[in-house]
């Protein structure tokens, strides 16, 4: 059986997760998971480290956080009936994990599918530290509401709005809470996320969690939540958690997890902890939880390869592309710098214009000339410095001041196609009309 793992903290869950995203990766490879979901709690900062982990080892890199979000308006005022209702500590929140869970925050698993969702996570990373400051970020609904395109949302932990909710007001108001993120997501993007890790009420929480998911016409996902790559971690793990919560081990008590459960586990592992939940799903591939991991992996598609750069547009004339309106212009320049032009400043010309060309440069050339003619309309000073002056086309535009042909200038100096990246080019301003 294969899956893929789609709720991990690595050590940038900063005093929760105790395994580096190498660790993660090197284990998720050996143990043959079919991808791999790194979601901290409310950073990104380990991504490029997992990325680049993940991309030697040939695994797939699934992009994601573990967002605080300021719980909804629902207040029940009966607790729930039946056999999901059961106390908060069968539900596994003795475990508790980071979050203040009773000053109404709680937490969801978000993944990047797209380009689009990495952008909103970003959006939503600014908007959490705005809104909670740097020691408690957190996002209200209504904002995670606006922000969720290209995002798949799994409930979360126990921790999550629907976990706490059905732990301690029954299925009832639970549907209701899933309801609102299955509007806010969509219904193919929201899914209801199942844990086990040998805790009492996992079953019974499980499916209470698979009735909701039924009812609403939800699919169901399986995780780990794994905070380290494998038991050795585990007491690293409780040592952090008593860093967090200022305590000592001994005196840790509730802190800690119970067990040393919450690590990588291997497709097999998972279709024997979640058969119960897999029968249950009967035909129904999207209620399988271990095969719809792999479903959600197929899906995103998104790669920190995607995050190129683009610089501003520069305004061309009707008809005309970047390459052809900056050739017309250092032609024209030339004209007025190079009145007797020799086929020494033809070809130095001709050379930097191919160069321009095949690197891409000219609507970058152009952007930078738009800068300066609109500082020089505005009154204000504005110089070029660097290596920009060894360039005979800055120099025909108007750019730099001095002849880089006169002065033995080397253009390979400002720009050269094996260096792979965009020339630098130094603008220097008075500092009272920055």
């Amino acid at each position: 059986m294969t899956y893929a793992e789609l709720h991990a903290h690595t050590n940038f869950s900063l005093l929760d997760g105790s395994s580096s995203p190498e660790a993660m990766v090197e284990e998720a490879s050996r143990i043959g998971l079919r991808a791999l979901a790194i979601t901290d709690h409310d950073t990104l900062s380990g991504i490029v480290r997992f990325g680049a982990a993940a991309e030697t080892a040939g695994l797939q890199a699934i992009t994601g956080i573990e967002l605080t979000i300021g719980n909804g308006p629902y207040s029940p005022t009966q607790p729930g009936q039946g056999v999901e209702a059961i106390s908060a500590t069968e539900w596994g929140r003795s475990t508790a994990p980071v979050g203040d869970t009773d000053q109404g925050t709680s937490h969801l698993t978000l993944l990047a599918e797209t380009l689009t969702g990495y952008r909103n996570l970003c959006t939503l990373l600014t908007e959490a530290y705005q809104c909670g400051g740097r020691d408690t970020p957190w996002v209200p609904f209504e904002t995670l509401a606006k922000h969720a395109t290209g995002l798949i949302a799994l409930s979360g932990c126990p921790q999550g709005e629907l976990g706490q909710t059905l732990a301690r007001h029954g299925p009832e108001a639970g549907m209701m809470v899933a309801a609102r993120y299955r509007e806010a997501f969509g219904k193919e993007n929201y899914f209801i996320e199942l844990h086990r890790h040998g805790l009492p009420g996992d079953g019974a929480r499980n499916a209470g969690l698979q009735e909701v998911a039924t009812r609403l016409g939800l699919g169901c996902v399986a995780t780990q939540n794994a905070h380290y790559h494998d038991a050795s971690r585990a007491q690293l793990h409780h040592v952090v958690t008593c860093i967090r919560h200022g305590t000592t081990l001994a005196d840790a008590g509730a802190h800690l997890r119970a067990n040393d459960e919450y690590r990588l586990k291997s497709g097999a592992e998972m279709a024997r902890l979640f058969r119960d939940e897999c029968t249950r799903a009967g035909s129904d591939p999207r209620r399988d939880p271990v095969r719809t991991t792999l479903a959600i992996a197929e899906r995103c598609t998104f790669t920190l390869h995607d995050l190129v750069y683009e610089f501003p547009k520069p305004r061309l004339p009707n008809g005309e592309s970047a390459l052809s309106f900056l050739t017309r212009l250092v032609e024209a320049g030339k004209t007025v710098f190079y009145p007797d032009a020799t086929a020494e400043v033809d070809a130095r010309l001709r050379h930097e214009l191919e160069i321009a060309d095949q690197l891409g440069l000219s609507g970058y050339l152009l952007v930078f000339k738009e800068i300066v003619d609109w500082s020089q309309s505005q009154g204000i000073l504005v110089s070029m410095r660097g290596s920009a002056p060894a360039s005979a086309m800055l120099y025909c535009m108007g750019l730099c001041p001095i002849d880089p042909l006169e002065h033995n200038l080397l253009f390979e100096r400002f720009c050269s196609p094996e260096r792979r990246e965009y020339p630098d080019i130094d603008l220097d301003f008075p500092h009272e009309r920055r």
